[in-house]
């Protein structure tokens, strides 16, 4: 196989996620768009965050969705209806989390978000009897807003690593034994391992993310 027709096919696998990507962040906006129509607040949320959660960088799909999800905190302010926004906040933020590896996306959403997290769940704690004072409860829910939540960056970037030699060894694989006028039983079962190994390697690290 030659290098360029290797080369062809690495692209249009890339190309190929993207559009995937796109098409499933175009998707699942509109439903979370006509759900908001309908004052779905809840499954409206839900759909704007799958947005996310299929990021592309720079899509301006996620800036809309993430723009949509502080409108549906807005209205639950209006509303009066803390359980909501508590939940649009928390969905907001995981799904932000969710999309992080070495940098974080949406870096300045997130900080404000946490800054919300922690004013909202110290207030519930307050309201419910909690025997410390505002301030001091917000001081605590910092720490542990900080923690949860939040992947090991070197293991994100580690499991990235393995992801893109799981791919380089796959198309090295194939232009390997396309190279022989038969495929070796002994080199295509080395090869089928050593995929098996990096596969699990990656799914591995991200469960751990």
């Amino acid at each position: 196989m030659k290098k360029s027709e290797v080369t062809l096919y690495i692209l249009f696998f890339l190309l190929s996620i993207v559009a995937l990507l796109s098409f499933r962040q175009i998707k699942a906006f509109k439903e979370a768009t006509e759900a908001l129509g309908r004052e779905k607040y809840i499954e409206a949320v839900d759909g704007f965050c799958e947005v996310i959660y299929n990021h592309i960088p720079f899509s301006p799909l996620e800036k809309k969705a993430i723009d949509s999800i502080y409108g549906v905190i807005r209205t639950a302010d209006k509303m009066g209806d803390q359980t909501l926004k508590l939940y649009a906040i928390e969905m907001l933020r995981r799904s932000i989390y969710g999309i992080r590896h070495i940098s974080t996306p949406h870096s300045a959403v997130l900080e404000d978000i946490n800054r919300l997290t922690i004013e909202l769940r110290s207030h519930f704690l307050v309201q419910d009897g909690y025997s410390k004072s505002l301030s001091e409860t917000e001081a605590e829910m910092k720490g542990i807003v900080e923690k949860e939540l939040a992947p090991n960056p070197w293991i994100s970037f580690i499991t990235i690593c393995v992801f893109l030699g799981y791919l380089l060894f796959a198309f090295w694989s194939i232009s390997n034994c396309t190279n022989h006028d038969r495929i070796l039983m002994k080199e295509f079962l080395v090869s089928i391992s050593i995929l098996l190994i990096l596969a699990l390697g990656w799914a591995m690290g991200f469960y751990l993310c």
